[in-house]
């Protein structure tokens, strides 16, 4: 077994990647010269054809790309064999062709093939076939994927007009009786028709130590049964068959993912007969699922069914939407579940309008047994019936559980829980219920105890294990358990040279106290910046302009990466620095929370500063045009704002025209005070969004209490109906005691 080095970055002749893959044997391992660092190796003859047995490693060329120029695949992998690619990025593959034979955008396997992705990067690759943007695996194969990232890959999962096949994954496609196992991976703004990230049908999934963001399904759900859209982040279908196909997923954080019809961050089914599902030490937030074409949205965070086991364990489902049923979790076809140690919070199933979305927390339909113990079901919010549950005959046990603050708005309906005939809750022991009691409301089990746990604040800490929301009455004892141990951080990525990618800055934080090693170099892997890690438990760094929150843009899609050494080719926009006439590009943003998250010391200020703003009486006349509600022990005013302002001037050196925002009856337009701070802001649809405390704008301008704020929470909502609060940084800043 020889090692072949490749000396040169062009597509062909002596000393090219084309031609060692050409001269190896099978067994041999293909190597980089370091002077290839950085460099792109530019396919214009066509993809490359592996047909052996081959390791190409690019570990002393850290950076190196090999682009399909956007014209054809990357690398094409012939049946039967055992490949290992470490240390490269896949960028720029492209396939025209339907079916197979467009599968793959980036890379591609014959069946039965064993492939291992090592340390490597799979960006910007498109396939129009059967799926996998970034990867495509025939049936039979075995993949395996470690330490790498899958950045904005897309498919069209093309089949026949009118069919109902279920091909798709953004980032990653496998076929039947095939396995994938992910670990310490980051997956983010891939795109797909079922599965934004990650495709599997027939086959066992493993995930592991991984993040998912802003993976989306959306784009392609209204195009009929073919294209339905499930799964934000993963769509995994056991499919019928005699094989016993396992989900398993642990230690890892679903984030901002978008799905349509069922399923905003995952679609999980599987059958009786042995098939598994395992949810364990994740966090599930911040996801949404849209309706498709059969006017269907079920599971804001996950839709989990068809039969197989259900087990959820020491996980977090918190700040989901759906616009039907089952804001966090729905269930259905015959699974048996159980729920262990587990958050649901802040979820909601809200219609547009407002007036239908059952089971806020989850909607359990059809299980033969639900069994929930030491659980938190809080906070969460259903338009119609069944703030905390929606029961539609099952039979569900609880024990050490703690449901409170639950609601349902729309008239008098069922707020903790609503459940047909043929549906029972059993007391398992040890069960709290609280709310503003509804006469007319289910307890959630016979002999309840009805008593106000005080219940802390939720508080995410960017990672796959969260600390559940805990009881200030002492006599409480029911609800989830924090969990002993480190939780299992986003993923750190090991390259081949020294650098290092931060992928927990990709699951949206970069808190230093998550760092193991305080000496290596980091890369961040959204601006692409080398920077030396954080000292343990100091805070981050202050700019001008910048009061200490670190703040990080989404990249902008279709920039050309940058080629300082030790990038790894990750799309680059550098962040604005406030109180400057930076120009920053975002049309990769859909809302105007997105801008307004750069404001967070701004609005901190403000919040700080509405703490002693005036009554009512001062406040325009009875008219609220900032949208700062008075709430049961708290009015904002146009003076209180105008203060907050004056006290920012010093600090940022700016003037701002408060007057253009103040002096107009609309609600308070973080985008318009974002401009003023950032200079060229570019946000579509800049009036989509508003600031607000206790309350938020509708899409339609119409004003409500929602039901994700505590009525002093700083938030705003974007154009989907999504609420948003600002950063915990902020929240404990904005919170009024």
């Amino acid at each position: 077994m020889a090692i072949i080095t490749v000396t040169n970055s062009n597509d062909s002749g002596t000393g090219s990647l084309r031609a060692a893959i050409a001269a190896a044997k099978a067994g041999d391992t293909l190597q980089f010269s370091s002077t290839l660092a950085g460099k792109t190796i530019t396919l214009t003859s066509g993809q490359l054809a592996v047909n052996k047995n081959l390791t190409i490693d690019a570990t002393a060329a850290s950076g190196l790309t090999i682009s399909g120029n956007n014209a054809s695949r990357v690398i094409d992998i012939a049946a039967n064999l055992n490949v290992t690619l470490r240390g490269l990025t896949i960028a720029n593959g492209k396939t025209t062709g339907v079916a197979l034979d467009g599968a793959g955008g980036g890379i591609r396997t014959g069946i039965n093939t064993t492939l291992n992705l090592q340390n490597s990067v799979v960006r910007n690759n498109f396939a129009n076939g059967d799926g996998g943007g970034g990867l495509w695996a025939s049936s039979g194969s075995n993949v395996t994927v470690t330490n790498s990232r899958f950045d904005y890959n897309n498919t069209n999962g093309y089949q026949a007009q009118g069919s109902v096949g279920e091909r798709g994954g953004g980032a990653i496609a496998i076929g039947s009786n095939s396995s994938l196992n992910v670990s310490g991976s980051s997956f983010t703004g891939n795109t797909g028709i079922n599965g934004g990230a990650i495709n599997t049908v027939l086959s066992t999934l493993t995930v592991s130590t991984s993040t998912f963001k802003s993976n989306d399904t959306t784009k392609g759900a209204a195009f009929g049964p073919d294209t339905r859209g499930y799964g934000g982040a993963i769509y995994a279908d056991g499919g019928k068959s005699a094989i016993v196909d396992t989900i398993s997923i642990t230690s890892s954080r679903f984030d901002s993912n978008k799905g349509a019809g069922q399923g905003g961050a995952l679609f999980l089914y599987t059958y009786s007969g042995g098939d598994s599902i395992t949810l364990k030490n994740s966090t599930v937030t911040g996801n949404y699922v849209a309706k498709d074409a059969q006017n269907l949205s079920l599971g804001g965070g996950l839709r989990v069914g068809g039969g197989g086991s259900f087990t959820m364990t020491n996980t977090t489902v918190a700040k989901n939407r759906s616009l039907d049923q089952g804001g966090g979790l729905w269930t259905g076809e015959g699974s048996p579940i159980s729920i262990n140690n587990s958050t649901f919070y802040g979820n909601a199933a809200k219609s547009f309008d407002g007036k239908s979305g059952l089971g806020g927390a989850m909607l359990l339909s059809n299980n033969p047994t639900t069994s929930i113990v030491n659980s938190t079901i809080a906070n969460n919010y259903a338009a119609f019936q069944g703030g905390g549950f929606w029961g539609g005959g099952s039979k569900t046990t609880l024990k050490d559980t703690l449901v409170t603050s639950n609601k349902a708005y729309n008239g008098g309906n069922n707020w903790n829980i609503y459940h047909d005939t043929g549906t029972t809750f059993t007391n398992g022991g040890g069960n709290v219920e609280y709310n503003p009691y509804n006469s007319n409301d289910t307890k959630v089990a016979p002999n309840v105890t009805i008593t106000n746990p005080l219940l802390g604040a939720f508080v995410d800490n960017g990672t796959a294990l969260q600390t559940p929301p805990q009881p200030g009455n002492t006599l409480v004892t029911a609800g989830a358990d924090p969990v002993s141990g480190i939780a299992a951080a986003s993923p750190d990525i090991l390259l081949a040279s020294a650098t290092q990618v931060d992928a927990i800055a990709v699951g949206g934080t970069n808190d230093s106290s998550l760092v193991a090693d305080n000496t290596t170099t980091k890369l961040d892997p959204v601006t692409g910046v080398e920077t030396p890690a954080p000292v343990l438990g100091t805070p981050p760094a202050a700019t001008p302009g910048n009061v200490g929150t670190e703040v990080t843009p989404a990249p902008v899609l279709g920039t050309p990466p940058a080629t300082a050494p030790g990038n790894v080719g990750t799309e680059v926009t550098p962040a604005p620095v406030l109180g400057t006439n930076n120009t920053h590009d975002a049309s990769c943003i859909d809302n105007a929370f997105v801008a307004a998250s750069k404001l967070q010391s701004v609005f901190a200020a403000i919040a700080n500063n509405l703490q002693h703003g005036a009554t009512g009486s001062d406040n325009a006349g009875g008219r609220d045009p900032f949208g700062l509600h008075a709430s049961d022990n708290f009015s904002g005013t146009f003076g209180s704002l105008r203060g907050a302002v004056d006290s920012l001037q010093a600090s940022f050196g700016q003037q701002l025209n408060l007057n253009a925002v103040a002096e107009s009856e609309e609600q308070f337009n973080p985008a318009a005070l974002a401009k003023q701070f950032l200079g060229n802001v570019n946000v579509p649809g800049e009036g989509d969004g508003s600031i607000s405390l206790g309350s938020t704008s509708t899409p339609t301008g119409n004003s409500e209490r929602h039901p994700l704020l505590g009525d002093n929470t700083l938030a705003v909502e974007d154009w989907h109906g999504n609420a948003h609060k600002l950063p915990e940084s902020v929240a404990t800043a904005t919170h009024i005691a």
